[in-house]
């Protein structure tokens, strides 16, 4: 479980607010994968599933998996 949250966290560090110090290219792809990561380990961490939807919302400009992810 903790190590599902540490994902999680480092995921949605990434894709809530680094991107203004650096390239979205180049954080939001670790954003995503952290994020993969920890619904992996432990499909129930709510975090990883909202850092998910930033990516696909702000990144992939994937509205409909954004919505789908965030009622999860």
């Amino acid at each position: 479980m903790r190590l599902a949250q540490a994902h999680a966290g480092i995921a949605f560090i990434q894709s809530s607010g680094v991107y203004l110090f650096a390239a979205p290219q180049q954080v939001m792809p670790v954003a995503k994968e952290a994020a993969l990561k920890a619904i992996a380990i432990d499909e129930t961490v709510a975090d990883a599933y909202f850092s998910l939807g930033l990516v696909r919302n702000l990144y992939e400009w994937d509205w409909g998996g954004t919505t789908k992810r965030s009622k999860r």
